[in-house]
């Protein structure tokens, strides 16, 4: 188990360190072509090269460390030993036992979902259990392309018809008017 994580680690660590460093010296190409510029600035281009390579550098070390370190923290090797796996034999029907309040705080609940009635509610209330609540779907307004025509209402009750969305799009984004089909 353990030889696995080892290996783990060290693969990516190792990843991590070779996407970082090609990145880093696609940059660096860069930095080269721009440093040329420096020189109109009236600045030794050595000099801007070297502050600027250094500091790229920095930077892809932090970047290094920040994503090993997310990624080790984020990866999960199971071992036979931590994930609790048992011999079968020593489960026995006897010793699986539901309570049961619990399950009829479960049927509380799923009659509740199905709309059963307040009564349910109120039992699994009482033992503590409560339905979970359902987030409603975010609803997103109908937009159209910049150059079709709509029909807005102001917040004054005026309707333009036929009007390009784009000449009403500063409005509808300070909500000075909407959209009507």
């Amino acid at each position: 188990g353990l030889d696995i994580v080892r290996q783990m680690e060290k693969g990516a660590v190792l990843s991590t360190i070779d996407e970082a460093w090609t990145q880093h010296l696609r940059q660096m190409d860069d930095l080269k072509q721009v440093v040329q510029n420096a020189v109109y600035e009236q600045k030794d281009p050595l000099l801007v090269y070297k502050f600027e390579a250094f500091e790229l550098f920095k930077r892809m070390l932090s970047k290094v460390n920040h994503s090993t370190g997310a990624f080790l923290f984020k990866a999960d090797v199971p071992v036979a030993a931590e994930a609790g796996f048992a011999e079968p034999n020593s489960y026995y029907e006897d010793d699986i036992v539901e309570p049961l309040p619990k399950l009829k705080a479960e049927k509380a609940i799923s009659d509740v979902s199905l709309g059963a009635g307040q009564e349910d509610l109120d039992q699994a209330a009482e033992l503590g259990l409560a339905p979970a609540v359902r987030q409603e779907p975010v609803r997103s307004q109908k937009v159209a392309n910049r150059n079709d025509k709509v029909t807005v209402q102001y917040m004054d009750g005026t309707i333009k018809r036929d009007v390009k969305y784009k000449a009403v799009e500063e409005d509808l984004a300070a909500q000075r008017c909407v959209l009507v089909d």
